[in-house]
């Protein structure tokens, strides 16, 4: 009998530690709190890019791994489109060949950062190079609250070169 007692003091200890120790494991998770935007920034802090080589045109940039590549009919070549949707957040990075007469632009090359018209919050920024007769523009389309968070990718776009490894139209003449 009072082997009975003891052994039901044990099973009723047991118990109720289980039930403390769940009760604290639950109390303990505790889910991220911090803002999006610097949780992208982590993110963008430890991911490598990966490189986009257009088939038609040969040039290049990179993006991250995370944005998925959209292919429309309508873009035509030597127009592709990756894109984030996560989160309640939208960015893009779009690059497009374009005529010489699409930009009034007397310098090879141009840089335009401006808030969207049609989508409060949001920045555009655009690089276009000169070559070949051909705007290649590469653009970022990112929430402004996301500027510090998409710093690599935004300095990416200013730093672009469409063609980095592109071979110079060198004549050697023989003497």
């Amino acid at each position: 009998n009072n082997e009975t007692r003891s052994m039901k003091k044990l099973i009723f200890t047991m118990i109720l530690l289980t039930i403390l120790a769940f009760i604290a494991d639950i109390g303990m998770k505790k889910e991220d709190e911090r803002a999006m935007p610097v949780k992208f920034q982590e993110a963008m802090n430890y991911i490598t890019f990966n490189t986009y080589v257009d088939k038609d045109f040969g040039y290049t940039f990179t993006y991250p791994p995370f944005f998925k590549e959209s292919n429309e009919p309508w873009y035509g070549i030597g127009h592709v489109k990756f894109s984030y949707h996560e989160n309640e957040t939208n960015m893009n990075l779009e690059c497009q060949v374009l005529p010489k007469s699409a930009f009034p632009c007397k310098d090879s090359h141009f840089i335009i950062s401006e808030p969207l018209q049609d989508f409060n919050g949001y920045i555009s920024l655009s690089h276009g190079v000169l070559l070949e007769n051909r705007w290649y523009v590469l653009s970022f389309c990112y929430p402004k609250e996301y500027h510090k968070a998409a710093s690599r990718i935004i300095w990416r776009v200013k730093s672009w070169n469409p063609k980095p490894f592109a071979v110079q139209n060198t004549h050697f003449s023989k003497n």
